[in-house]
């Protein structure tokens, strides 16, 4: 920093102490850089490697991260899962969470779990087994910047009151207006059975694949909806949470047009 003394100028090392000289203050502040930068670079880890695919005006793809099984971070969360199964724990937090890329489908068995935070995590993809939490009622995912939507499982949290998202990450978010990916061109994940009634089977030549944005908690989020038939995307369309922005439809399939899927149910083969 510096002051103004006498129409002249002293430079404030972070010591305190003054000096005259510029090249001086900076190399205190250069060193005081790198000796911050030793003791949180692996904190630093995850936001360094943020993907940048909301903050262009293209149209997005799938992150399509395959999980390292092998790092000691993964078979570290899989204990600590089955331990939560196990014990009946209220709250998850793994560590070395900006190692991983999503979480494994045994968190369908923590069904004491009220509070799961990935906080600064590097995952993408939510499993679709979160919307088997019925006791969730705290969900932080703040700071993890490749997460850029959330399946619609995630509304049969019933209990679920607080969430935290980092907005701009967010496909669709009031802030930036990112575009979603097209489902008719990149189709997404496809859980075993509908989002919606979470009883019909359905495959990747049966789904009927749309996002929508609803508000959840605490925020409004863009969701990956998978459903087996217009009934079920009716229960999306009328779901009390449902958020329209920018003239767009509710329940739509991304890209450049976001084509509203209602349009799209005649053009489908039959079951």
């Amino acid at each position: 920093g510096c002051v103004f003394a006498g129409g002249g100028q002293v430079f404030v090392a972070p010591n305190g102490e003054p000096t005259e000289c510029l090249c001086q203050a900076h190399l205190y502040c250069l060193l005081l850089f790198l000796l911050l930068s030793v003791f949180v670079e692996e904190d630093l880890g995850n936001v360094m490697e943020d993907c940048d695919c909301v903050y262009t005006y293209t149209v997005p793809q799938f992150h399509r991260d395959v999980q390292d099984e092998t790092a000691p971070e993964w078979e570290s969360l899989l204990r600590v899962v089955d331990e939560a199964v196990a014990h009946h724990h209220t709250s998850l937090r793994p560590e070395g969470m900006h190692r991983l890329t999503t979480l494994p489908p045994s968190i369908a068995g923590m069904h004491a779990i009220t509070t799961l935070n990935i906080v600064g995590s590097g995952v993408s993809t939510v499993p679709f087994e979160i919307g088997k939490l019925g006791n969730l009622e705290s969900f932080q995912a703040y700071m993890s910047y490749s997460l850029h939507w959330v399946p619609y499982e995630i509304t049969h949290c019933q209990k679920l009151r607080d969430t935290s998202y980092s907005t701009r990450a967010l496909y669709g978010n009031h802030k930036n207006d990112p575009l979603f990916p097209d489902l008719e061109q990149d189709k997404g994940p496809i859980p075993p059975v509908c989002s919606v009634c979470q009883e019909e089977a359905i495959a990747t030549d049966t789904v009927i694949q749309c996002w929508t944005m609803i508000r959840i908690a605490t925020d409004t989020v863009p969701m990956l909806v998978n459903a087996c038939s217009e009934a079920c995307l009716r229960t999306v369309a009328d779901h009390p949470g449902q958020s329209v922005s920018k003239g767009h439809p509710a329940l739509h399939l991304g890209g450049f047009g976001y084509k509203d899927v209602f349009d799209t149910l005649e053009q489908m083969p039959p079951k």
